[in-house]
């Protein structure tokens, strides 16, 4: 699934989740110049949304297929950033923090449970650059 987040005035980054409507799953992507892709979401009902400082979303409903889980990392920061995932066995990161304007990929068996998503490139965890993924 992809698409574009438009915006009044001009921005760098925002976060887009993907919200089952009929399980407690949700997927989190950064834009990269307002566009997004989540690859190989798992099959449901989803609600959009966008969040930022600054921005109003309104949610929006779609369908997604199945398949494996494939995160596309997209660096629309100024400084270099990470992607880490833990939860239920798993402890996976990229291998090499994408600098601005990179992306880089990784692919994930997840399993159901809950899973921490983080940025553990210096603070940025504490900053609040962190999210909760559930599978079930």
């Amino acid at each position: 699934m992809s698409g574009t987040v438009t915006a009044a005035r001009p921005f760098t980054a925002a976060q887009v989740y993907l919200k089952s409507t009929d399980k407690p799953v949700t997927f989190m992507v950064y834009t990269a110049g307002g566009k997004y892709q989540a690859i190989n979401v798992m099959p449901g009902d989803y609600e959009v949304t966008v969040a930022r400082r600054g921005f109003a979303s309104e949610p929006q409903k779609i369908t997604v297929k199945a398949g494996k889980t494939t995160f596309v990392i997209k660096n629309a920061g100024k400084r270099a950033h990470n992607f880490q995932i833990k939860g239920e066995g798993i402890n996976e990161k990229l291998s090499v923090n994408p600098k601005p304007r990179e992306t880089q990929t990784l692919e994930v068996d997840l399993k159901p449970g809950t899973y921490a998503i983080t940025c553990p490139v210096d603070f940025h965890t504490a900053k609040g650059m962190k999210t909760t993924l559930t599978v079930k």
